[in-house]
């Protein structure tokens, strides 16, 4: 079951899932106190073929998926930096079912899954993924599982 949190009620509804098979998984974003950018030689890309045949079809590929939420790092960092000021051993894993539009702007978030419990620091991340936008491209909607790891 997947939680979505609504950004005007700040509640929790549940809902069904996709199937898993339809939902493109990126690798965790783990963040510490101190930001360490991810230097390129550490980033692992998906196969050249596959991402060649996903820009020839004008589709978004994993690599610029994975890079654009790398470009959000800072901010989701604050949002976990400005809660650790109230609750000061505050870490944990989350993850946020994404919905990408062909338009390239994040039509949904929905909370998948969350170890920690505060939701100001889930609120603050949610309003942080719809500030994201990625390139037009063609087709459906993109369907996205994006791991967020907190940790000191």
């Amino acid at each position: 079951m997947w939680w979505f949190l609504s950004p005007t009620h700040n509640q929790f509804k549940s809902e069904m899932p996709l199937p898993a098979d339809k939902i493109l998984e990126v690798r965790p974003l783990k963040l510490s106190k101190n930001l360490t950018p991810v230097s390129p030689s550490e980033k692992e890309s998906a196969p050249a073929s596959q991402n060649e045949a996903a820009k020839e079809s004008n589709r978004l590929t994993n690599l610029e998926i994975e890079e654009v939420f790398q470009n959000f790092q800072r901010q989701f960092q604050n949002c976990w930096i400005q809660r650790l000021k109230d609750k000061p051993n505050l870490k944990g894993k989350v993850s946020f079912r994404v919905t990408i539009s062909p338009r390239g702007k994040i039509s949904d978030t929905q909370l998948a899954q969350a170890d920690m419990d505060d939701a100001l620091m889930l609120q603050c991340l949610n309003s942080t993924l719809k500030r994201i936008s990625f390139r037009e491209f063609r087709g459906d909607p993109i369907e996205v599982l994006f791991p967020l790891e907190f940790e000191f």
